[in-house]
């Protein structure tokens, strides 16, 4: 009887989830892999650290001001001194599939709808924090191979330079046989 009057006051909590595949995206063939090298770029994507980068407020913070809102919509009331921290240990559970690279994301709440906007906002900005991080390790690499061509350049112009040299003092090659110095 008091299982039934119970039931019938508290509101139900309902759970939804998504998942992510967090792939090491390391490059795979050796001229990849010495570009990266030669760029000092790491590929430690480990699993505990794509799971913290998803816990982190830099991620998650507009999602929280986001959720702080609909309470206060939902509920009239002032719910400003809900933490992050406590928002997150509370209503978000983010984890990995023991032994994969599956990262687990699930919300609880009252209301379905809101579980899955909160997923959907959760979702972007993952999304949008992994293509701006790939990005500037894009531009970084793009950087350090514009100041490794102008090096090479430059070496290279200098060994013409000798080797003209040599040719003219030991008398190799014919009068048109020396190397161009112009800028190719």
């Amino acid at each position: 009887f008091i299982a039934i009057i119970v039931s019938s006051i508290v509101k139900p909590i309902y759970k939804g989830g998504f998942e992510i595949v967090v792939k090491n995206e390391a490059p795979t063939n050796a001229l990849n892999k010495a570009l990266y090298a030669s760029a000092r770029f790491s590929f430690d994507n480990d699993s505990k650290t794509q799971e913290f980068i998803l816990r982190s407020p830099s991620v998650l913070k507009p999602v929280h001001r986001f959720a702080l809102d609909q309470y206060r919509m939902r509920n009239d009331k002032d719910l400003t001194n809900i933490s992050y921290k406590w928002w997150v240990a509370t209503t978000l559970k983010i984890n990995f599939k023991q032994g994969t690279d599956v990262l687990n994301i699930s919300f609880i709440d009252h209301d379905k709808d809101f579980i899955i906007e909160t997923l959907n906002k959760i979702s972007k900005r993952y999304q949008n924090y992994t293509r701006v991080v790939k990005e500037r390790e894009l531009n970084n690499l793009l950087s350090h191979l514009r100041l490794q061509e102008e090096e090479f350049k430059e070496k290279s112009l200098k060994s013409k330079k000798e080797l003209n040299k040599f040719s003219i003092e030991n008398g190799l090659g014919d009068i048109d046989g020396f190397v161009s110095l112009g800028n190719q």
